[in-house]
């Protein structure tokens, strides 16, 4: 079961059957109530507890800044942001999930690669036009994201050595790079 909390847009609590929020494989809320489940389309920031584990499944850039999250292994940020927020770099000795979708990106700083334990980034929802080099420079990432942005361009060398998964889909990429076949881990393209 997951709670929602800090959301001035849930309905009426007489509304709400339990306290059950549902998370997707497309990172889509969808809301448990009396009438059934429904979609959830929240304009506020809102946050997101697993009860299990108390793990917070989307964070803010507050909770960020202020050092509320170090020692974190999993950090989602989505609060329409146009820069990296350099923040995250305090992470660098326990993030392995970086999820920074549905933001205004286009870029990503050199010192992502400063994030020793990355093995997972998302950026899906973005407005990245080539997928970021420094992807391969990050050590362990496995897994990279970047569905649904305006991506065109794949350079060589922004391929990690270690990638078992590229996510690519809604973009508009003529042509991989060469090198692709070159990663003898990758098991999902």
């Amino acid at each position: 079961m997951v709670e929602l909390i800090q959301s001035d847009s849930l309905p009426p609590k007489n509304l709400i059957s339990q306290s059950s929020v549902y998370e997707d494989y497309q990172n889509n809320l969808w809301l448990g109530l009396d009438i059934g489940v429904s979609h959830v389309n929240l304009s506020s920031q809102f946050v997101v507890y697993n009860d299990q584990k108390g793990t917070i499944l989307l964070h803010t850039l507050s909770q960020l800044r202020s050092g509320e999250l170090a020692g974190i292994t999993r950090l989602t940020l989505s609060e329409n942001l146009r820069e990296f927020p350099l923040e995250i770099l305090s992470l660098a000795d326990s993030l392995e999930v970086l999820d920074i979708s549905n933001n205004q990106l286009s870029s990503l700083p050199e010192e992502l690669s400063q994030l020793h334990q990355l093995k997972i980034i998302f950026a899906s929802n973005n407005q990245f036009d080539t997928l970021p080099e420094i992807l391969g420079q990050c050590a362990n990432l496995e897994m990279v994201g970047f569905k649904s942005n305006h991506i065109t361009h794949v350079p060589e060398n922004a391929l990690p050595a270690k990638l078992r998964w590229l996510i690519l889909t809604d973009n508009k990429i003529e042509r991989l790079p060469d090198s692709l076949g070159e990663r003898p881990r990758l098991q999902k393209l």
